[in-house]
């Protein structure tokens, strides 16, 4: 698992934790969402908090592809450095294209 899979989880975990007034030992990131009790419209609150976090857009709906912890960090962290790695090529290519012509 990439470091930022492993941030994304540990904030999940925390904020799992939080949200069901949980201990950390309780909470098995291999486990499902809904084998926490969490409905369609915490997974919405818990993707909105993570994109605040993350500062990009997560799709709520990406969390019934990858339902549990494990898995849904996982792909996250694929996103956002997909995302990332995105921006930075655009914003390469805006320093060429804005370059002085001779």
């Amino acid at each position: 698992m990439s470091p930022r899979a492993n941030e994304i989880q540990d904030w999940m975990v925390h904020y799992l934790t939080a949200l069901l007034m949980l201990e950390r030992d309780d909470i098995d990131v291999t486990d499902t969402f809904q084998s926490y009790g969490l409905d369609s419209a915490a997974m919405v609150g818990m993707t909105g908090d993570l994109s605040n976090w993350l500062g990009t857009e997560i799709d709520p709906v990406i969390a019934y592809d990858y339902p549990t912890i494990e898995t849904l960090s996982a792909q996250v962290a694929a996103q956002v450095d997909l995302a990332r790695a995105r921006d930075v090529v655009q914003g390469a290519g805006n320093a060429v294209t804005a370059q002085p012509s001779a």
